[in-house]
C-alpha cells in the first residue's frame, strides 16, 4: 500500500477533514489520477474503500429537535 501521509507530519496535527482528503489522494493516485475509475473502484478489500470520495461515511451529524424542525420547514 502506498503511503498516505507524509511521516514527518504527526497524526496527532492533522485534523480529520485532512485524512480524508490524503485519503482521496490516495485513491486517485491509485486509480492513476481518473476520478471515474475512483468510483468504479472494486477493491472492496481495501480499508480506506469507504472513503475514497472524500467523505467520511461514518460521520452521523446529529441534530437537535428544534434543527429537525428548521430543515423540514426549508424543506417544504
Amino acid at each position: 500500500m502506498k503511503k498516505i501521509l507524509d511521516t514527518n507530519t504527526p497524526a496527532e496535527n492533522c485534523d480529520k477533514k485532512t485524512l480524508v482528503k490524503a485519503i482521496r489522494k490516495y485513491c486517485l493516485e491509485c486509480c492513476l489520477e481518473k476520478p471515474s475509475e475512483v468510483r468504479l473502484c472494486a477493491a472492496k478489500n481495501c480499508p480506506l474503500w469507504h472513503f475514497r470520495f472524500g467523505k467520511n461515511p461514518f460521520h452521523k451529524r446529529r441534530m437537535t429537535d428544534e434543527e429537525k424542525q428548521a430543515a423540514t420547514n426549508r424543506l417544504r
